[in-house]
């Protein structure tokens, strides 16, 4: 038994090295290719990447390299840029559990989206708003938009966001102690994914799902 779990740990070990390493190969190769590109949207793209390998290693050099993106962006003007910049911000400062700067970030996102005809963005940006203030502890604007972001997501087809979006509705009921209201909404989104053949969704969805029902005495 020992032995199984020596050799279990072992494999976790390496794993995670391998996994490790593979990490700071992709950081170094980029970090290469931004020490020699041109400062062009390329290089936006480039700088938001590292940011991203950063953010659960090195919160300092994530911030400084999504900054640098977001600033290289804002002087050419390149909106792509600059929505992806301010979304990945949002993503880091929620994962860093600052809500208020999260929010301002996201913000920013939807501004230039509603001034640049890029409103079919807006579903994935609303699910992230409701869960940050999900997180915030603040259930009334969580559901408030995750219903925009099932609004925005059925005027574009985007069904995988809109189960998704229906999934934290019914998960935010359970918070809220809404039983009822939280399986009408996940029978929503489990049809959705059904629809779409999302296996995984189906999957988290079924085992939420089986939680109530048995809360429900079903």
């Amino acid at each position: 038994m020992l032995h199984r779990i020596a050799t279990l740990v072992l494999m976790i070990f390496f794993s995670f090295a391998y996994v490790q390493a593979q990490q700071n190969k992709r950081i170094d190769s980029l970090e290469k290719k931004i020490a020699t590109a041109l400062p062009d949207t390329n290089k936006v793209n480039l700088l938001v990447d590292l940011a991203i390998q950063y953010v659960n290693t090195d919160s300092a050099k994530a911030i400084q390299n999504i900054t640098n993106a977001l600033k290289l962006a804002n002087q050419l003007k390149y909106v792509d840029g600059q929505i992806d910049a301010y979304n990945n911000l949002g993503i880091f400062y929620m994962t860093f559990n600052n809500m208020e700067k999260a929010l301002s970030n996201y913000k920013e996102v939807e501004i230039l989206a509603n001034k640049y005809n890029k409103e079919a963005i807006l579903t994935n940006l609303y699910t992230s708003m409701g869960n940050l203030y999900s997180d915030w502890n603040k259930s009334a604007e969580s559901i408030a938009y995750h219903n925009k972001a099932i609004e925005i997501g059925l005027k574009y087809n985007n069904k995988k966001s809109v189960g998704m979006a229906y999934n934290n509705l019914g998960t935010e009921y359970i918070q809220n102690g809404n039983l009822v209201k939280a399986t009408e909404y996940l029978l929503k989104g489990i049809a959705i994914r059904e629809e779409i053949n999302d296996q995984k969704g189906i999957a988290n969805m079924s085992m939420n799902l089986s939680v109530l029902f048995k809360e429900l005495k079903k």
